[in-house]
């Protein structure tokens, strides 16, 4: 008779950033996890992979960066893992060129041999202007920026091969995870290793590739399947959206999901104890996935389009009065991925045409302004967007002027050039009072230098919102900006996991090691 496998379990440390401390949650591991064919979706190795990339979370209790990655490296050293080895930029300010990586190994045995399992986690918060890179697309092939950080990891973990060759087995198995933009990092990287497993010294069912929430990073022209990476999706979250799919990504591998949909029977039976999860891991989020309601422009005021009068319901599409946050996301997405063409793109461009558009007329633009506004400090931050408000408030009049404009749009060159022109006058204005409004003039300046460049492509989506869908797809995000930035947090993705995670139910006390 078969034994059940013995499960190591205890807490493992993570970074809460609204709190500015370390939290913990608990995990189950086992070596079974790796025995089995990496193929096959483990939902135990899953959610004890994402506890791993909370624990490669900077720890907020570090000062200076000083051992950043102190909570994964106790993680890793109870789990039996030694030749613990971060990269030099896990221990420095992030910049647009880093990228936090971790290596460790262990010894399991498998059947009649042993084999060397090397685990690589990456950072996957605290980006700083890290996060610009997200922006670079490239014209061609998998993501630009995504796949320059997947080639550093993989030279990081070329070395790590060669430092460890003393100490490795005939057989290498690779269990490597990440969360957010280090999972397009981490999907694109077991890509890799999956097509070149001889130079690895591994096969394609010994690569153990778990990500979550990863953006869409890999080309749909390369068709490979890569069974041995699972990505794990939440359909209410906007980052796995992007990039969009109608300028040519997918990600690598199967994507699967814990998130059933809203008020079927299997969401109605779980969401209680994932309500409850999400307050132990976290007890400031109040998580509640129904509360999302799409909204419209009235004069003023942004009211839920359910709130129609029936007489006038004809305005809107029958879509917008019952839509939830994954189909809203969907559309979203899609609606401001169509609107990047320009008119020389012609009706119907292809996939490849609207990135190429993208990456020809606003990248740069989109990419300075995440690494100015990201990587600034908290005051820099702050000051920007003390500048955004004040000019909201107190020179837009534009929600008057930028509605005319919009009814200009037939010559959308005209409207472009005035908007422009009166949004530059806005900004020198606000910097004349620099001293007043406690701005930073140098970081706000290089802020709005670079959205300008950005008003072309934003006057489109808007002018077309506002006069095909009441503003209803802006409104809409700005009226639910906190309910879908919950869809993205680690407590919230953690308690599903753990909610379809029998070692999260049952009694494993005589399952545990000693």
């Amino acid at each position: 008779m078969k034994q059940k496998a013995k499960i190591k379990t205890g807490t493992f440390t993570f970074a809460d950033g609204p709190r500015e401390q370390d939290r913990t949650g608990t995990y189950y591991y086992s070596d079974e996890y790796f025995r089995r064919n990496a193929a096959i979706l483990n939902p135990h190795l899953r959610t004890m992979s994402f506890a791993l990339c909370m624990a490669c979370f900077p720890s907020m209790e570090a000062v200076d960066y000083d051992r950043v990655y102190r909570n994964a490296e106790k993680l890793l050293g109870e789990l039996g893992f030694t030749d613990f080895t971060p990269n030099e930029d896990y221990r420095k300010k992030p910049s647009v060129d880093t990228l936090g990586i971790l290596l460790a190994h262990k010894v399991i045995r498998d059947g009649d041999e042993d084999c060397s399992l090397i685990v690589m986690g990456l950072r996957g918060a605290g980006y700083g202007d890290e996060w610009a890179s997200n922006l670079v697309l490239g014209e061609e092939g998998s993501a630009e920026g995504f796949e320059k950080c997947m080639v550093y990891a993989d030279a990081f973990l070329c070395r790590y091969l060669e430092d460890m060759a003393g100490k490795l087995c005939r057989r290498v198995k690779y269990w490597i995870t990440g969360f957010s933009r280090v999972a397009a990092v981490s999907n694109l990287l077991g890509a890799r290793i999956d097509r070149y497993a001889p130079a690895y010294f591994t096969r394609t069912d010994d690569i153990y590739v778990y990500t979550f929430e990863a953006p869409a990073a890999a080309s749909k022209a390369d068709r490979r399947p890569f069974p041995s990476i699972h990505n794990t999706v939440n359909p209410h979250d906007l980052v796995p959206k992007m990039a969009p799919s109608v300028w040519g990504f997918r990600r690598y591998g199967t994507d699967d999901t814990v998130f059933p949909d809203i008020h079927s029977e299997e969401y109605l039976e779980k969401i209680g104890e994932v309500q409850e999860r999400v307050k132990a891991l976290n007890p400031t989020l109040d998580y509640d996935p129904e509360a999302f309601k799409t909204t419209y422009r009235k004069g003023k005021q942004f009211l839920p389009v359910e709130d129609v009068p029936r007489a006038k319901r004809k305005q809107f599409d029958e879509w917008w009065y019952h839509a939830r946050q994954d189909e809203y996301l969907d559309r979203f997405v899609d609606f401001i991925g169509k609107r990047i063409s320009h008119k020389e793109d012609g009706d119907d461009p292809t996939d490849r045409e609207r990135r190429a558009r993208f990456v020809k007329s606003y990248q740069a633009a989109f990419s300075a302004v995440a690494k100015t506004y990201l990587g600034g400090t908290l005051s820099e931050r702050e000051a920007m967007l003390s500048a955004v408000k004040t000019i909201y408030k107190e020179d837009l009049n534009t929600r008057r002027l930028a509605y005319g404009l919009f009814k200009l749009w037939q010559n959308s060159d005209f409207s472009y050039r005035q908007l422009g022109i009166y949004i530059k006058t806005i900004v020198h204005r606000r910097m004349q009072m620099t001293p007043e409004a406690g701005m930073d003039s140098q970081a706000v300046s290089a802020f709005f230098s670079a959205a300008e460049n950005l008003l072309y492509y934003v006057v489109k989506c808007l002018s077309y919102d506002v006069r095909r869908h009441h503003f209803s797809y802006f409104t809409t995000l700005l009226t639910n900006v906190h309910r879908i930035a919950l869809g993205h947090y680690p407590e919230v993705i953690m308690a599903w996991l753990q909610t379809y995670d029998e070692y999260y139910h049952v009694d494993m006390s005589g399952r545990l090691e000693e």
